[in-house]
């Protein structure tokens, strides 16, 4: 094991379908805003690179295709 990524289904891109609006909580309190919650994953492969804290960005970069660098 060299370093750890963390990557997300990228619904916009993928077009995945929302079935239902949720409440938002903070600290167990509803806010007032609705998030809409997928339902259905498509079966694209499509993926986000959550770069907050990427440390190991060198691993990363030797392993992406060349079509992402």
């Amino acid at each position: 094991l060299i370093c750890l990524v963390n990557v997300q289904h990228d619904c916009a891109n993928a077009q995945c379908t929302s079935t239902f609006l949720r409440s938002t909580q903070q600290e167990c309190c509803n806010t007032g805003r609705k998030t809409v919650q997928v339902g259905v994953h498509s079966k694209q492969p499509l993926f986000l690179l959550n770069t907050r804290s990427v440390h190991n960005y060198q691993y990363i970069a030797d392993v992406l295709p060349a079509a992402l660098k």
